[in-house]
């Protein structure tokens, strides 16, 4: 224990002598917690991963809309969020954002009945639904690093 430093060596002294005069639950739960609670800071690394890079789709209320990615190919989404009316994804590794939202929109409005509005500083599709009584909006406006995807829904009466 030469590479410890003195402060360190008095506290794994006094965790010592705490455990050596803990009951036999106690000395388990010491051991348990050891043992678990890296296990569980791995599994939701793994899980936040896991939830970053399964959505190949976006879903807002009832209607499912192919994501950027399934679109474009797998780019890193630096961040998510959700609420009530709304929902942004921001994406970074693109070589280039411009291309990928163009690829993107030209793929929404072919496939899947979108249609463009002037939107200044980025892309604004819009897409009835009459049966559900709304307006689908989806958003993109890219920078030098990524771009970011707002989808969101109106009432439309």
């Amino acid at each position: 224990m030469d590479y410890l430093s003195d402060k360190s060596k008095k506290y794994l002294c006094r965790f010592k002598r705490f455990y050596e005069k803990s009951n036999f639950v106690m000395k388990h739960l010491i051991k348990l917690a050891i043992v678990m609670v890296p296990i569980i800071i791995l599994l939701q690394l793994f899980f936040i991963k896991l939830e970053f890079s399964i959505d190949k789709e976006y879903k807002i209320g009832n209607t499912k809309i192919p994501s950027i990615e399934s679109v474009v190919g797998n780019r890193r989404v630096t961040s998510k969020y959700i609420t009530i009316g709304a929902q942004i994804y921001k994406y970074r590794g693109a070589k280039n954002p411009k291309e990928d939202l163009e690829k993107y929109t030209n793929c929404l409005i072919e496939k899947y009945g979108f249609r463009e509005i002037d939107f200044y500083g980025g892309k604004r599709l819009l897409r009835e639904e009459p049966e559900n009584k709304l307006v689908i909006v989806v958003e993109m406006k890219a920078d030098s690093k990524g771009y970011e995807v707002r989808i969101g829904k109106l009432n439309n009466k």
